[in-house]
């Protein structure tokens, strides 16, 4: 229900905060949350392992708990890791022109921190897609005194502090977030100190902490918030009490500051669900993660990775059979001397120690006659026949669960290259499943994108008809490594294939031989933009222009090519930022100066 003004607004934010109301969803959410973080990060894996109460006793539960090393958040960070290479996919497109282009990339550049918005857009919104998907991406902004923009910043609602919430038509009408922190309050008089200069400050000489609850209410219009104060005293709730131009209100037995900042007046709520897969049980009203079909072989994981791990310790090692000397104590009979005490020696075992480690060595008197030598390899022996096909059959059990988990996140048979079928075939059929899997993320991703920049631009009041948003996402997310594409292009090259396909794989190369100097990068898009017949074979560009007069444009171009640029660029060092109008203006006056030296005048002979 789309709420028409601001008492509207605040009796749903205090109905809200005087009933605890929570959305419908609220613990469904919560809880996956709770569950997915538990296998990202590690924190509560301990509490997943179940004892098996007919043949392990609590004593011997706490040990396998102490002894178990969880693997599942390696796996779950392998699951994640294709993710991060959305944000260096060069299919995706998302660009925007205004011309107030560079006053909005230095409020851009300031978007979280010192960070600019693709930074946060790759490590702050990918991650939530996996811990928290039905969290929430909030855009606020520093407000402003006229003299400067406004600085927007996002503001990460966790799905456990998005308590309320109501859509039309699938579309966000508001949305109230309750958070908590912990802040000091006096509780003695008090005090005054002076400080140098005349200066004085107040303090208390104790302070107990307590838990403050803001709620905040979000619309397409405005901003509304209820912050808990503890020095205003309210006798019933839903009374309001007006001190100092201030508003307060006693809500569920806890007293509110109400405060109205300067509407914002959107055209949607600055609020942005992190979720894209559809939660089927809540018949697609809230979202789970990635993996989310994963989890039950994860629970399977965690209890048959401790399993392996208590048996590898306690049976997996190797066992030392060997005689030793009697211990060799004045008085000693078996461990125990004449008084029947225990002796201080060998501590009761009647003979002399073993080595315990790499460090220590058995020791053993030489013997006066030969005849008492013996073999020392009869001395020691170790068990060889320890039956391992158990521990074996545990660890073949693992990685085919973990491989599993790979197969139905990336609905595919084939995950990593080793595994990939030897043929261009497999490779390509693995690496559309990945791309299948990604295409929705990436989408979500983007539209997040657009969401961002279009809420900044009117915060900013720089949305207007000049101003254009131009997102794609392609189905091919060209994440070939470089060796791949040059085994690409060879194939295309010895097939024949058409010199557009073979042009299109050699610009994936440079991309990828650039991806980090994006300097170069744009400097050879220019470059490969204007070059002439690059829609030709080395072979038909030869026949060409063997047939062209020298004073062809096309021909003096692509003879001159490299010279050109090098003219180009010591007249004009920003040539590459240049709009490609320019750009095109500037070749045609170095074309026409080349056309200009290579024009030959032939004197006219009388022949009379």
């Amino acid at each position: 229900m789309k709420l028409e003004n601001t008492a509207e607004r605040i009796t749903k934010l205090c109905d809200v905060v005087q009933n605890n109301k929570k959305h419908q969803h609220y613990a469904r959410v919560v809880s996956l949350a709770d569950t997915y973080k538990t296998f990202i990060t590690g924190q509560g894996l301990d509490e997943k392992l179940r004892r098996l109460h007919t043949r392990e006793s609590t004593d011997q539960f706490k040990n396998r708990i102490k002894i178990t090393n969880h693997v599942v958040t390696a796996i779950t960070s392998t699951l994640a890791s294709p993710s991060q290479k959305i944000a260096r996919s060069t299919g995706i497109t998302k660009i925007y022109e205004t011309p107030n282009k560079d006053k909005f990339d230095e409020v851009m550049s300031n978007f979280y921190a010192d960070h600019d918005i693709d930074y946060y857009m790759t490590n702050k919104v990918i991650p939530k897609y996996y811990i928290d998907p039905n969290s929430w991406q909030i855009i606020e902004h520093t407000g402003t005194d006229g003299s400067k923009l406004t600085q927007p910043y996002p503001f990460e609602v966790s799905s456990k502090e998005a308590v309320y919430f109501e859509k039309t038509n699938n579309k966000l009408d508001f949305i109230i977030v309750k958070n908590e922190k912990t802040i000091s309050i006096p509780t003695s008089q008090i005090l005054t100190a002076q400080l140098p200069e005349g200066a004085s400050i107040e303090y208390s000489d104790s302070y107990e902490q307590k838990t403050q609850y803001i709620y905040t209410f979000y619309d397409h219009f405005q901003a509304i918030k209820l912050v808990q104060v503890f020095d205003v005293k309210i006798q019933k709730d839903l009374q309001y009490l007006e001190i100092g131009g201030n508003t307060y209100i006693r809500l569920g037995g806890n007293v509110y500051l109400l405060e109205l900042p300067e509407p914002y007046n959107l055209s949607q709520v600055p609020a942005f669900v992190n979720g894209y897969k559809l939660d089927e049980v809540t018949n697609g009203e809230t979202y789970v993660n990635v993996w989310h079909e994963c989890l039950p072989l994860l629970e399977k994981l965690v209890n048959a990775n401790s399993e392996l791990d208590i048996s590898s310790v306690l049976h997996v090692f190797p066992q030392k059979l060997t005689y030793l000397p009697r211990c060799n104590y004045e008085s000693c009979n078996g461990g125990y001397l004449a008084d029947n005490s225990i002796c201080p020696q060998c501590k009761g075992t009647g003979v002399q120690n073993i080595a315990t480690s790499g460090q220590d060595a058995i020791t053993l008197a030489m013997p006066t006659n030969k005849e008492d030598l013996f073999n020392l390899q009869e001395l020691v022996t170790y068990v060889t026949s320890m039956p391992i096909d158990l521990i074996k059959w545990q660890a073949e059990y693992i990685d085919k669960v973990t491989e599993y988990c790979k197969r139905i996140a990336f609905n595919s048979d084939v995950y990593s290259y080793a595994e990939i079928a030897k043929t261009a075939t497999g490779e390509n059929i693995s690496m559309q499943a990945i791309y299948d899997t990604l295409y929705p993320m990436a989408i979500a991703w983007v539209d997040m994108w657009y969401n961002f920049i279009q809420t900044c631009a009117e915060l900013t009041d720089m949305y207007n008809d000049d101003f254009v948003i131009t997102i794609n996402v392609s189905k091919d997310f060209k994440f070939e490594t470089k060796e791949q594409l040059i085994g690409m292009l060879k194939a295309l090259r010895d097939s024949k294939a058409s010199p557009a396909a073979i042009s299109e794989i050699q610009k994936r190369i440079i991309s990828v031989i650039l991806q980090d100097d994006n300097v170069a990068l744009q400097k050879y898009e220019v470059k490969e933009h204007f070059f002439p017949f690059s829609d030709k074979t080395e072979e038909e560009i030869r026949l060409i222009t063997s047939s062209l007069p020298m004073t062809n444009e096309e021909k003096i171009l692509w003879m001159f090519y490299g010279v050109i640029w090098d003219n180009l660029e010591m007249k004009y060092p920003d040539i590459y930022n240049f709009d490609f109008k320019k750009i095109k203006e500037l070749l045609n006056e170095q074309i026409n100066e080349y056309k200009t030296k290579l024009t030959v005048t032939t004197p006219q002979i009388d022949l009379t």
